[in-house]
């Protein structure tokens, strides 16, 4: 079996060689054939260097890398705007509902000025877990000045955390306590 597949790449290999070798005789143009050799090397992901297939590759690929280095960026200055909210004390907090027993939402507010409750900056729906006095915190969403609620991403150890599902943590959003309602 192993010296039939072997064969059968040989005759494969060979007959190739000798369509290209027919073909380069009788072009009398040798760019075509060296510009179609380009694009089935670019076709199986193997381009010539400086083509610019690998240039657009290589686009590719750095415009992916930015935009997920930007949303990281995003993601980690969100989380760094809670944490320092929450060590400065600066967050008016407003409880939600309960998602089931022990499970509940709560959103933290920053303020421009937080003793009347103007000027809002910023706010985090967060879901608390009643464990005795630990009360661990998952994120859940934020919410910025213009209102735009942006969800974060669970992992699969904070899912694990709530109890919940996915679903249940994304259904649970609408139930968010925003100040002002939501938007």
């Amino acid at each position: 079996m192993l010296g039939t597949a072997i064969g059968f790449v040989m005759v494969l290999v060979f007959t190739g060689a000798i369509a290209a070798l027919v073909l380069s005789l009788a072009l009398p143009n040798k760019a075509i054939l060296r510009d179609a050799i380009g694009e089935l090397r670019c076709l199986s992901g193997y381009p010539l260097t400086g083509s610019t297939c690998a240039q657009d590759q290589i686009r590719q690929a750095d415009a992916a890398t930015a935009a997920a280095n930007r949303q990281r960026a995003a993601a980690e200055a969100a989380r760094q705007a809670a944490e320092d909210a929450l060590v400065s004390g600066d967050l008016e907090f407003a409880q939600g509902p309960e998602l089931k027993y022990g499970v509940s939402l709560v959103v933290g507010t920053i303020y421009q000025d937080a003793v009347t409750q103007s000027g809002l900056v910023r706010s985090f729906c967060w879901a608390i877990v009643d464990s005795g006095g630990l009360d661990p915190r998952v994120g859940v969403a934020t919410r910025d000045a213009t209102g735009a609620i942006t969800v974060l991403d669970l992992s699969d150890t904070d899912l694990a955390l709530l109890e919940l599902d996915a679903g249940e943590v994304s259904a649970a959003l609408a139930s968010c306590p925003w100040p002002g309602g939501t938007t």
